[in-house]
């Protein structure tokens, strides 16, 4: 069984999986190896045997949902500002012991959170987070009726 097969649309027009996962298979990429990855661990799950077909089918659809949820409502954004040692002194947001640690932290980062001063290249500048937000969401509206499909697949063997 392959990915291709199973994201085809067949001379009759019908398709074995929905139409969001035959775009993400037609985008290729890092979305492709994800759909392959799903297919790999179905068929690893259920066997490569004909009848375990609609079971992996089942199961790869599942998964393939199950997994670009992860991947879309997983959202994490950093903000920050280079600023120098005293740049930060100045600006009244961080204590002294804060600075000492934000400097601390760089260091142990030093190729991605520290580089010279634009100005003075002698004085380092360090990546300082301003504003860190993250949002997970998960819907069990949305995984119940994962499971559900699962196992109607697998009722129909």
């Amino acid at each position: 069984m392959r990915c291709r097969r199973l994201c085809e649309r067949k001379p009759s027009g019908r398709q074995h999986v929905p139409e969001a996962i035959v775009a993400e298979y037609k985008e290729g990429g890092e979305r492709r190896e994800v759909l392959e990855m799903a297919l790999l661990e179905s068929l690893a799950r259920h066997g490569l045997n004909r009848s375990a077909y609609k079971r992996v089918k089942g199961e790869f659809v599942t998964k393939c949902k199950i997994i670009k949820e992860r991947m879309e409502q997983k959202e994490s954004e950093t903000v920050g500002k280079w600023m120098t040692e005293e740049a930060m002194k100045k600006s009244g947001l961080f204590s002294a012991t804060a600075i000492k640690n934000i400097i601390k932290y760089c260091q142990k980062f030093p190729e991605s959170l520290i580089r010279p001063w634009r100005y003075n290249e002698s004085i380092p500048e360090y990546f300082v987070v301003v504003d860190d937000q993250s949002s997970w969401k998960k819907t069990d509206t949305t995984i119940e009726q994962e499971e559900t499909e699962l196992k109607a697949a697998q009722q129909t063997l």
